[in-house]
């Protein structure tokens, strides 16, 4: 998406300043100095334009690249603490029956399934 876009606009740019800047360096090697001069003054004045428009596409670029890259970072810790969560929910149930199982022993309740044997 917008890494796309920001590729499409560097291209674009790049392709717009050649076509722009290709008649008025013609133009710079005019014999007529005054039109010389023009061509040379808007010359400039579109390299500094691209150059501007160049950073602010490259920004663009480096700030899609970095919220892809954040986002790359939090799927990856959510998968290593899902990981962490289910390993220590088994722990827990373990316990959790274990304790259940020492709890039923010590008051005399038999577990669902096994009605009909209760201990007095």
């Amino acid at each position: 998406g917008e890494i796309k876009n920001a590729q499409a606009q560097i291209k674009a740019l790049n392709k717009q300043f050649a076509a722009e800047s290709k008649s008025l360096n013609k133009l710079v090697g005019s014999k007529d100095k005054a039109v010389a001069a023009q061509a040379k003054a808007d010359l400039k004045a579109l390299q500094n334009q691209f150059k501007a428009d160049m950073k602010a596409a490259e920004n663009e670029g480096k700030a899609a690249e970095k919220k892809l890259s954040t986002g790359d970072t939090n799927i990856e810790k959510g998968k290593a603490a899902l990981k962490s969560n289910d390993a220590a929910l088994k722990t827990a149930n373990a316990a959790l029956d274990l304790a259940q199982g020492k709890y039923d022993d010590a008051t005399g309740n038999v577990p669902e399934g096994k009605k009909g044997k209760k201990k007095k």
